[in-house]
């Protein structure tokens, strides 16, 4: 009986000990969730020429949504190649008043608005930035 216990405390300490190795790992994973993606194509009126965008959007908080953004041009032999990408985090900061912070990686640019709405994050994507996604850049 008494080996019983032993060996039952050990594994305890084996598995709190595993736990307790893990957790940094585990915090340094990103916490969004994945929610939307997609492709969009287009012909640009200026020259005809044929566009492409496609997109990651992640839910991190009940205020707090991030999309990833990359476009990609067609050239004359057919192939695509990117032009850039943006990533756009949309922030609920009051009742009334929404936070877009627009970021631009390769060109190191950084812009940020405020947009005057009473609709959450979730819907200000789903009714005003998703359908307008193509347009964006």
């Amino acid at each position: 009986m008494k080996i019983k216990i032993v060996v039952l405390c050990a594994v305890f300490v084996m598995a709190f000990s595993a736990v307790h190795f893990v957790e940094p790992a585990a915090a340094s994973t990103p916490k969004g969730y994945l929610i939307d993606h997609g492709t969009k194509y287009w012909t640009d009126s200026g020259d005809g020429s044929k566009c492409k965008v496609t997109w990651k959007t992640y839910w991190y908080s009940k205020n707090v949504r991030k999309v990833y953004e990359s476009y990609y041009g067609k050239d004359d032999n057919g192939k695509w190649h990117s032009y850039g990408t943006q990533l756009v985090t949309m922030y609920k900061v009051s009742k009334t008043k929404m936070k877009l912070k627009y970021q631009w990686p390769e060109a190191g640019v950084n812009y940020i608005s405020y947009i005057k709405t009473k609709m959450n994050t979730r819907n200000f994507y789903w009714k005003v930035y998703r359908p307008k996604i193509s347009y964006v850049l």
